[in-house]
């Protein structure tokens, strides 16, 4: 078990892709949830939950997933994907991809994303956890909290809350990228958010 900070107050409030304002909330969905692609080390981008991004023209890509679950053991689907990204794409994300993308369309093994106008940070706002892929039971919800993760990740980790205590818990269903995580990241007062920022990479 690894223990890091987190003021306790931040521990129970807002934690949504849809508007990200500090730091620590970036970094605690990039573990609550997978993407798209990630970065690696020299900045190149790799597939993460996508298994192939075919660029069909400047202005739209077909996308498929991987087979992978929620930490609930529900399947991953297309539809989650596009409604994630939709959702956020309807909030104050920092990314400005609600300028550029035109329309998600779902088929039977792929989605299409068309853009307006082509963007040559299309594939690093994928990678951000503004879009991080939601469960059903979340981006259906107008906002969420980090209660919301409690039990149900895309990510390598999933929330928990005890009464006062907090933590991460590695999530067995995940398959994606780096998998040597540790089984639980014990989350206490006060926050460091170079502790935190330690997390995705497996440290």
């Amino acid at each position: 078990m690894i223990t890091v900070s987190l003021n306790p107050r931040e521990a129970f409030s807002s934690l949504d892709p849809m508007a990200i304002q500090y730091t620590n909330e970036f970094y605690l969905l990039e573990n609550l949830t997978t993407r798209l692609v990630s970065f690696d080390e020299n900045g190149e981008y790799q597939l993460e939950l996508a298994s192939s991004i075919n660029k069909i023209s400047e202005y739209e890509y077909d996308v498929k997933i991987r087979k992978t679950y929620f930490s609930n053991g529900d399947l991953v689907t297309l539809k989650d994907v596009k409604h994630s990204i939709e959702r956020s794409l309807q909030g104050t994300s920092h990314t400005n991809l609600k300028d550029y993308i035109s329309e998600i369309l779902l088929s039977e093994d792929s989605l299409k994303i068309k853009l307006k106008k082509a963007s040559r940070s299309f594939f690093y706002y994928l990678s951000l956890p503004d879009l991080g892929i939601l469960h059903s039971s979340q981006y259906s919800k107008k906002t969420l909290l980090a209660a919301d993760f409690t039990a149900i990740s895309s990510g390598p980790f999933y929330y928990k809350i005890d009464g006062s205590s907090f933590s991460l818990l590695k999530n067995k269903y995940y398959n994606l990228g780096v998998v040597n995580y540790p089984d639980e990241i014990r989350l206490r007062n006060p926050f460091n958010e170079n502790s935190i920022s330690l997390l995705k990479s497996g440290d």
